[in-house]
């Protein structure tokens, strides 16, 4: 319920937000893409196992606000599938541990138009990011699961004491072709997404590849 309501009340930040803008409102559409994703910091390496991307889902939408002709502002929402895989290098165990981490990610980006004399229009794309956790999972696959299983841990089951914000630094850059968008962004986890009374540092690392539509 508390997850709800934070929700709800920046969904409504944002709309309210839009509402105050409208006038200046140059565009809005939506975006579909790919994230590889993984985690960093300190404790993100697991002993036996090799830290690989997981691939995910991005889904969501966008406007933006002009100031100029080359600087904007642009608030997003969209669904992002985050988190990482671990493959197995003990011996001939195969398998890997998958962990599951599921956003809703708000960025508030500044946009940077690099040319207003053509079609095509690059740009620059930077600001900070809130990320809400949704969901947090975890598997272990193939043999590795059958071993984990035999010492009495649940081959899936739910990540426990994970934080239900996150804050990030997205930067990264795209290319406008008519009402055609894509781009490419990196988002920086500031914080360790660990909750538990040690906090041991896991922080999320996700490359996106998004292609939407402006309208």
């Amino acid at each position: 319920m508390k997850k709800s309501k934070i929700i709800g009340a920046l969904v409504l930040v944002l709309l309210f937000s839009t509402s105050l803008l409208a006038q200046g409102i140059t565009g809005k559409g939506v975006k579909l893409g790919m994230n590889l994703s993984t985690f960093t910091g300190d404790d993100a390496d697991e002993e036996g196992l090799e830290k690989k991307m997981r691939i995910g889902l991005a889904v969501g939408g966008f406007i933006t606000y002009s100031v100029n002709e080359m600087f904007a502002l642009q608030p997003e929402l969209y669904y992002s599938m985050q988190g990482a895989k671990y493959k197995s290098s003990e011996g001939d165990i195969d398998g890997t541990l998958i962990f599951r981490y599921n956003y809703i990610q708000i960025p508030i980006l500044a946009k940077l138009n690099l040319s207003m004399e053509s079609n095509i229009k690059p740009n620059i794309l930077l600001g900070p990011s809130l990320g809400l956790n949704m969901s947090a999972k975890y598997e272990y696959t193939d043999e590795l699961g059958d071993a984990v299983e035999a010492m009495g841990i649940d081959k899936k089951g739910d990540v426990e004491n994970v934080k239900s914000t996150d804050f990030g630094l997205v930067f990264g850059g795209g290319v406008a072709v008519g009402p055609a968008v894509i781009d490419v962004r990196y988002n920086l986890g500031l914080t360790t997404v660990d909750d538990s009374v040690f906090e041991d540092d896991f922080k999320n690392s996700t490359i996106s590849i998004m292609v939407g539509y402006s309208f």
